[in-house]
């Protein structure tokens, strides 16, 4: 989960309905929120749907998932509501992301 070097930010983001197979499993782009320099993906991967990040940073981008609690909470509301809870350090940052939301209304 290092940060790769990229230099055009929209080439690198997934477009809404792209489709990849990864380790045999069908990934699709659903959804996709920028907010500042995060860009939030809500993706089908096989029969489970699950919220990613790519954090850009002049150049350089870095890809996470809400599993890893990546310490960014501008993520849509409603999607927490699609995809179901995780584990503990997920559960953390699905709180923040609410605490966020709330302060941001």
């Amino acid at each position: 989960m290092g940060w790769t070097g990229h230099h055009n930010r929209d080439s690198y983001c997934w477009p809404v309905g792209k489709t990849w197979i990864s380790e045999g499993r069908t990934i699709t782009v659903l959804k996709h929120h920028r907010a500042g320099a995060e860009d939030w993906f809500l993706l089908q991967a096989g029969d489970a749907k699950v919220i990613t990040l790519m954090l850009w940073d002049g150049g350089m981008v870095k890809h996470m998932d809400a599993a890893c609690h990546p310490y960014y909470y501008a993520c849509p509301l409603a999607w927490l509501d699609e995809v179901p809870p995780g584990g503990e350090f997920e559960q953390e940052w699905r709180s923040r992301v609410r605490s966020f939301a709330r302060l941001s209304a």
